[in-house]
């Protein structure tokens, strides 16, 4: 409700609660005048201990066995060349959820190579593409 501006030692504080917005701007080109106006806090990308955690948050009954091997399969999709756009934390838990709703699913093939529903975790046709191509090479 109040900040500081230390270039005239003053401190704002709010009327009304302030409007709060937070957004990733990594495809955004903002101005400069837009830019110096607000401020950032930037969050880095959960490692795997983070990552359990919140997967634990969504899914509290998650088997060990699927939870491994979906955070393996996670990073390591994450680590392909040529992808614009890495699925994130949303995807995971969306992939999670596919993966757990479909009857025929075998936990052990996540470790054998096979990836079903890559569409959930690459938002991009390209990236679909580039996945799947990648995935096959190293069967």
């Amino acid at each position: 409700m109040q900040f500081d501006i230390i270039e005239v030692d003053k401190t704002v504080t709010a009327r009304n609660r302030p409007v709060i917005i937070i957004t990733s701007n990594a495809k955004k080109d903002l101005s400069d005048p837009f830019l110096g106006r607000c401020n950032f806090h930037h969050i880095a990308f959960p490692d795997p201990e983070m990552m359990r955690l919140i997967l634990g948050v969504h899914y509290p009954d998650l088997h060990q066995d699927l939870a491994d091997g979906c955070m393996e399969a996670f990073y390591r999709l994450r680590e392909l060349r040529g992808i614009e756009k890495k699925p994130a934390t949303r995807e995971l838990i969306n992939w999670v959820r596919a993966l757990k709703s479909d009857p025929d699913f075998q936990v052990k093939s996540l470790s054998q190579g096979g990836l079903p529903y890559l569409g959930i975790l690459f938002k991009k046709s390209a990236d679909l593409n580039t996945a799947a191509q990648q995935m096959a090479r190293m069967r």
